[in-house]
């Protein structure tokens, strides 16, 4: 039968399990933002940046910020439009599809330097869209993190773990490019947050009060959060 003194031991193991997988967001300060296809990047005080103007069916939106931590990952948090009640992509029907990721190091002196992304992992991805592949190094247009924004109302997450980190101390600026190619027209994110983390570990990801170890492949699984995948199980 039931055990409340097992039940309060194992609680108090979950709690301690918690603990030990925080993760300090440091909001990015983003002080130069541009598209390539003509929309308005306005940079909110919250350091939101919101989206306006023309939609064109293509876009990249590219951000810089200065950093001054051994940043380890970046975190992409969709958000709704002020003023929107379900919207969370510039498509007629709220959806937003990012391609790829991509991201510079640009040193105080020295060349930019790419970046590589080696894990992602999102608190929702959109059948057959999932979030590594935004970071699987390809353009492609029938491929990318979807949101599903056209279906569930909300905000996403979506981090992003750097294969190194950055230089410790090294004083210099991010550059981050948020690419939109799909060919469903015009799937932009309308608004939008960047945040990193120098404390997070490659590992493991934790967003929220859950945690996905890269490397396990989930298969077509919109929703890992959602799915039992029962002890032992594989993810295919």
């Amino acid at each position: 039968g039931p055990d409340a003194a097992l039940d309060a031991r194992q609680k108090e193991w979950e709690v301690s399990l918690s603990r030990g997988h925080q993760v300090e967001w440091t909001p990015a300060r983003v002080d130069k933002a541009t598209s390539s296809g003509g929309t308005t990047l306005a940079i909110g005080q919250d350091g939101a940046v919101q989206a306006g103007g023309t939609n064109p069916p293509k876009d990249v939106y590219t951000m810089e910020f200065p950093v001054d931590a051994a940043v380890k990952s970046i975190r992409l948090e969709v958000l709704q439009p002020e003023g929107a009640v379900k919207r969370i992509g510039r498509a007629e029907n709220g959806n937003f599809v990012v391609s790829e990721v991509t991201a510079e190091w640009l040193p105080a002196q020295g060349e930019a330097r790419a970046l590589q992304f080696n894990a992602a992992t999102a608190d929702y991805s959109q059948a057959l869209f999932p979030v590594t592949a935004a970071i699987d190094g390809s353009l492609d247009d029938a491929h990318g993190w979807g949101g599903d924004g056209h279906v569930l109302a909300g905000t996403r997450d979506a981090v992003f773990a750097l294969a190194e980190p950055l230089p410790e101390g090294g004083a210099g600026r991010l550059r981050v490019q948020i690419h939109q190619v799909s060919s469903f027209a015009s799937h932009a994110l309308a608004r939008f947050r960047l945040h990193t983390s120098s404390n997070i570990e490659r590992q493991a990801i934790a967003l929220g009060n859950w945690w996905q170890v890269p490397g396990i492949k989930i298969g077509k699984v919109a929703n890992p959060r959602l799915h039992d995948f029962g002890p032992d199980k594989g993810f295919d």
